[in-house]
């Protein structure tokens, strides 16, 4: 089974590795650090729904003993209500410093439970399990937390540091669409600001998730280390459009796309984006908002 770690930088000391079925396989990947400790799961409904079952089995037969908790997994619900609603949870279990927390969801659930481990009991040991491709692409390399408040996005940060973070692309098979087409968006940013070679593979569409991935996390990492304000193309017009809607009418990646669209009209740029079916004319909106 082919698995890929991907290069570390100071920035972000913690290792994140892509291999398929390394979902599984925490218990053994984190032997040391279990040693007896609960493996406390945090996830939403939907995620819950497709994998709870399999993963309580999975993980017992490695030795471990699961607990699963659930959140709001949704970009409205990536507040600080819900790290309120998470540690009432964990108070409620009794959740101690010698159990390992495993953040297994989309970029919401990822931001809450690593906002609630950095700052429960003065921290505690968690590992990320992303779900969907932007978590895939982007919170799994992301140094900080965030939470939105009062509509304004990611108003609220914090440094996080998982133990670790496992990429297992068969999560993707039980995506829906539009949240793939979603993820898509911030790889083609990546690609804009940091690699073309990422566009040129996307422009192909004969794509190996996990290289495309690979890749992606890497032209991250690297805008991270030289380039830190190249993570900004098409977010400021992006967020503005997410908070004006409140979150409910735009995902994530097809408000960065509106937002990359409107930073650089390129027909290179407006073909790709509607070749993997993300937005390219913002709707909803008026001449004076």
């Amino acid at each position: 089974m082919r698995s890929t770690a991907v290069p570390q930088l100071p920035g972000l000391p913690y290792p994140i590795t892509i291999q398929r079925g390394s979902a599984y396989r925490i218990p053994e990947i984190f032997r040391e650090r279990l040693a007896g400790r609960r493996l406390v799961v945090v996830s939403d409904r939907e995620v819950s729904a497709l994998y709870r079952q399999t993963l309580n089995e999975q993980f017992k037969a490695g030795g471990a003993n699961p607990c699963f908790l659930t959140i709001d997994g949704s970009e409205a619900g990536k507040t600080p209500e819900s790290v309120r609603s998470l540690y009432e949870q964990l108070s409620d279990m009794e959740m101690s410093v010698q159990d390992l927390l495993v953040a297994f969801g989309g970029g919401s659930v990822i931001d809450v439970t690593a906002f609630a481990a950095a700052t429960y009991l003065g921290g505690l040991d968690y590992v990320q399990v992303p779900t969907s491709l932007l978590a895939m692409a982007d919170s799994a390399a992301s140094p900080v937390c965030r939470l939105n408040y009062r509509s304004t996005k990611n108003l609220l940060s914090l440094a996080c540091r998982p133990a670790g973070v496992l990429i297992d692309a068969d999560l993707l098979k039980t995506l829906p669409p539009r949240l793939m087409t979603n993820g898509y968006a911030q790889i083609i940013q990546f690609g804009c600001v940091q690699n073309p070679a990422i566009l040129e593979m996307m422009e192909t569409n004969s794509l190996d998730i996990e290289e495309l991935l690979t890749a992606a996390l890497a032209a991250r990492i690297r805008l991270l280390a030289d380039f830190p304000e190249g993570l900004n193309f098409g977010r400021p017009i992006g967020d503005a459009i997410e908070g004006h809607f409140r979150f409910l009418k735009y995902l994530h990646g097809e408000a960065l796309a509106l937002g990359m669209l409107a930073a650089s009209p390129s027909d290179r740029l407006r073909r790709l984006l509607g070749q993997y079916k993300l937005p390219v004319h913002l709707e909803g909106v008026n001449s004076e908002t």
